[in-house]
């Protein structure tokens, strides 16, 4: 089953368009975009969320360094889901057992 989104493709190149002033967002292209990026995270993590966190951090970078932003924000999704993925198999209780503890 699917996870539904309260925001569609369009929502989304609108934002990034509000966020990222001066990056010229092609509406049909990058609404293909965005699609293709809901449909493949969107079950994972949240897409819209994630735009905002990318924005703050590229906030952070000197402009110079952010070239390429539509590749950059693609390879920011596969991290934040690899990252989430990550968490899921790890519990914390196995990191620390008395066992391990007192093994060292």
């Amino acid at each position: 089953m699917k996870n539904q989104t309260p925001y569609s493709a369009q929502d989304l190149a609108q934002k990034a368009q509000k966020l990222f002033v001066g990056l010229a967002v092609q509406d049909e292209e990058d609404t293909v975009f965005f699609a293709a990026l809901v449909e493949e995270f969107s079950a994972q993590i949240d897409v819209m969320q994630q735009l905002k966190l990318f924005h703050a951090w590229c906030l952070d970078q000197h402009p110079t360094k952010i070239k390429n932003p539509r590749f950059r924000f693609r390879s920011w999704l596969t991290n934040a889901a690899e990252y989430k993925n990550r968490r899921k198999m790890i519990s914390p209780p196995a990191l620390y057992t008395k066992n391990s503890a007192t093994e060292s």
